[in-house]
């Protein structure tokens, strides 16, 4: 009984993280209605900041370096909150505020943007290698029986509590924080009022800021700070927020505290003998996702209300995109790039065209339906592991062992559809964050179901050809390309009949509006699992070709960021298009943009952060994504082409 005693007082530590960032994104959801994926990563320049400041007496701010020398504990806590707080507010002006009356989607796309900046900002500005920070708190041993824990952990939990109570206290008994509640129901009578609703929700960022960056600072010394794992606690977070209804700060106050224990018991009892083997690695970060799932379960409506399921402010969507002579100029495009390139060039184009299908995959699933999904590098990461699972554990070979494969991340996706029949917009984008982050580190980094050697893929191999991009020496064979070629193909076409169909028709419909769509005879229901399930299958297929890309897969291939990348890439592209998709395996990662960005701009490891800044510009200039942009100018180049045909035709006649 010690020992639960004190596990659950160790996970008040983490508890405290999950609910000082949940009451920012509680605070900030409620006064200008975004939710913000980026928050925990805005916010963890405070730690940072602070650690450098006790160490080195250096002042890192976003943008350059001021010496003051040997610095206190307090002083340096000042100027930490200080820069997360004007961190905070620059990113309310200058994403949010601008972006408040846009998609849902561009605001969380432009979100996703700031998490992809802001991670790499303090990742050069800081380092990625494990930081230890020094304790603010009191931290002297607390001794529970037999058992001895650190003290810091209740008075973080205090800390935390009496936080939440500021804020709540804010907004129910001050004018400010009553006109902003107001504000977020009527702008215009808060106007009439004489009150700036922009001045009052750039307040809300300010105590976010100041909120989320002091206590990242206080529970910085119980556990290691890197860009990576810091940015990464958006996720419980999330789930608490949700939890909280995006309203209740008390209720994310106290579930962020809860959830801390729950996922501290649940280290302790994965330790014990009777806890299967296979289940011990992951459960802590499968504890978030569960408490989604029920919240959604609690909260979730299969339709929405009145209104709310209308989607005019998405980018629209042209069934006639990407037509016969289209695809085929790009299929010669991309054979004559296999036929002239070779080696590291070879590769990006290949890597091109299978991103190209990860990002049909989105197209469907959130271009034509407008379901927004952060999980289809997820889903290929299923494919991946159980291509190479079959593979090592029975005789099936190509074609027969990636059927099985793309199968399987079909049926996954089958189950993801079943929360999205409740649930919708920023919901299920939370909910497949949560669970892609449970399937890396649940599945594809537990060494119960990943074998240490590692998971290998033989080369694809049809009528005794050999089909594998490296045979010996030889790498980035043609064959492989070719063959990835073929299915890019495919795949294009397959999409164009699908939204060209009846039943690509349906899609949009629901996308428009899903309860117009039942009341005219639509299975809504039915029509989701069946969309979600083909988007996995694209998906899986881009997770198969990977793995045959590699040769052997690791969960490095399929982290939490690489899908949150292939979403800011389609939506650059155009995610309501067939084309951008292809656009957006341009731009991703090791593809041709990656790599002309490598080779002669020498960006390396600036490319993330590049990409982060260009996909919050371009969301700024274009709320509707560049589909609008690449829409209008084909229309243009249509018209002049029209022109050019009636003067001819004039002049003959």
């Amino acid at each position: 009984m010690n020992q639960i005693l004190a596990f659950a007082i160790l996970g008040l530590g983490s508890g405290a993280i999950a609910a000082g960032l949940a009451i920012g994104i509680v605070t900030t959801a409620g006064s200008t209605g975004a939710v913000n994926f980026g928050y925990a990563a805005m916010v963890m320049w405070a730690p940072f900041v602070f650690d450098e400041l006790t160490k080195t007496g250096r002042l890192v701010l976003p943008v350059g370096t001021i010496d003051i020398g040997p610095t206190s504990v307090m002083t340096a806590l000042v100027l930490g909150v200080a820069v997360a707080v004007v961190v905070s507010l620059a990113t309310y002006w200058l994403v949010f505020r601008p972006l408040r009356r846009t998609s849902v989607l561009a605001q969380t796309v432009a979100s996703i943007g700031v998490l992809l900046c802001m991670q790499a900002w303090v990742a050069l500005r800081f380092g990625t290698d494990p930081r230890v920070v020094g304790n603010v708190l009191p931290n002297e041993p607390l001794a529970i029986g037999s058992v001895v824990v650190p003290r810091d952990r209740l008075f973080l939990a205090l800390a935390v509590v009496v936080l939440g109570m500021l804020v709540a206290a804010y907004f129910h008994f001050t004018k400010a924080g009553l006109a902003t509640r107001a504000a977020s129901q009527d702008e215009v009578g808060v106007q009439l009022a004489g009150l700036s609703p922009s001045r009052l929700n750039a307040l809300v960022w300010v105590i976010a800021g100041f909120a989320g960056g002091l206590i990242l600072i206080l529970a910085a010394p119980t556990r290691s700070l890197t860009p990576t794992s810091y940015t990464l606690m958006i996720v419980p977070a999330m789930a608490v927020a949700l939890l909280a209804r995006f309203r209740s700060i008390t209720v994310a106050c106290l579930g962020g505290l809860a959830l801390g224990v729950v996922q501290s018991l649940l280290t302790y009892t994965s330790t014990q003998t009777w806890w299967p083997k296979w289940a011990a690695a992951g459960m802590v970060d499968a504890a978030p996702f569960i408490l989604v799932v029920v919240a959604l379960a609690i909260n979730g409506r299969h339709l929405p209300g009145r209104g709310e399921g209308a989607s005019s402010a998405m980018p629209p969507v042209s069934r006639d995109s990407l037509g016969g002579r289209a695809t085929a100029l790009l299929t010669m495009m991309f054979l004559v790039a296999l036929m002239v390139s070779g080696g590291s060039l070879r590769f990006a184009v290949i890597t091109t065209m299978i991103m190209a299908i990860m990002s049909l995959s989105l197209v469907v699933i959130t271009g034509f339906v407008g379901q927004i999904s952060l999980a289809p590098v997820a889903l290929a990461g299923v494919a991946g592991f159980v291509l190479s699972a079959v593979e090592r554990r029975t005789a099936l070979r190509f074609p027969v062992s990636p059927i099985v494969a793309i199968a399987a991340a079909a049926a996954v996706g089958f189950l993801v559809s079943l929360p999205a029949l409740r649930i919708r917009g920023t919901q299920l984008a939370i909910v497949t964050l949560a669970g892609a982050v449970t399937a890396e580190q649940f599945v594809f980094r537990n060494p119960q179901l990943s074998p240490p050697a590692g998971n290998l893929i033989s080369n694809p191999r049809l009528f005794g050809i050999d089909l594998g991009i490296r045979s010996g020496s030889s790498l980035a064979r043609i064959q492989f390309g070719l063959l990835v070629l073929v299915l890019l193909v495919a795949s294009l076409l397959g999409v164009r009949f699908l939204i060209r169909s009846s039943f690509g028709a349906t899609l949009l419909a629901i996308r428009s509006d899903e309860r117009a769509a039942a009341s005219v005879g639509i299975h809504v229901a039915r029509t989701k699992m069946a969309a979600f399930t083909i988007s996995a299958a694209l998906a899986g297929l881009a997770g198969v070709l990977i793995g045959y890309s590699r040769g052997q897969l690791s969960a490095d291939s399929f982290t939490v960021f690489a899908g949150l990348s292939v979403l800011t890439f389609t939506f650059l592209g155009g995610i309501t298009s067939i084309e951008g998709a292809v656009f957006a395996g341009v731009l991703a990662p090791l593809g041709l943009a990656y790599f002309a960005a490598s080779r002669f701009l020498h960006l390396g490891e600036n490319y993330q952060l590049v990409a982060g800044l260009a996909l919050v510009v371009s969301v700024l200039a274009n709320p509707e994504g560049m589909s609008a942009q690449n829409r209008l100018l084909a229309s243009r180049i249509k018209t002049r082409l029209s022109r050019g045909t009636g003067q001819v035709g004039t002049s003959d006649a």
